[in-house]
């Protein structure tokens, strides 16, 4: 089992975080980045969100808004979760973990399931962002 290592910065200190490859694949199902806020990592632009933010209706874009909320979810749990490990111990870390993962699976199955007529889009993915914001997550 390959292990991956990480360095966790906290105010004073650095501190690595070793954990196995599929805890990370566990976690992030879309792909790793190191700030998966939209504008930063690319995932949307400025058009995209504006659009999406004044009610938008356009399958294709309401579908890459429900990728970007799931990207940006994984990414955040996967975040937090070495903070935690890293600051509060292993015991802490899966507590959290185990805590996110009914976000994570919703997300997933919204995203594997994405119904193609507007309207209904449109309300899969507001659902999305509610139960995101519910948990402390704001993709916006």
């Amino acid at each position: 089992m390959k292990e991956l290592i990480f360095t966790v910065h906290g105010v004073k200190t650095a501190k690595p975080v070793k954990i196995p490859e599929s805890k990370l694949r566990e976690i992030v199902t879309t792909r790793l980045e190191s700030n998966p806020y939209w504008r930063f990592s690319k995932a949307l632009t400025r058009e995209e969100v504006e659009a999406y933010l004044k009610g938008t209706r356009y399958p294709e874009l309401l579908k890459k808004v429900a990728q970007y909320i799931l990207f940006y979810a994984e990414n955040i749990v996967f975040s937090s979760y070495l903070i935690i490990k890293a600051f509060e111990g292993d015991e802490r870390a899966e507590e959290y973990l185990e805590s996110m993962k009914p976000l994570l699976d919703d997300l997933r199955e919204h995203c594997r399931n994405l119904p193609e007529e507007p309207e209904i889009l449109r309300k899969a993915v507001e659902h999305m962002v509610f139960e995101c914001v519910d948990c402390g997550i704001d993709p916006f």
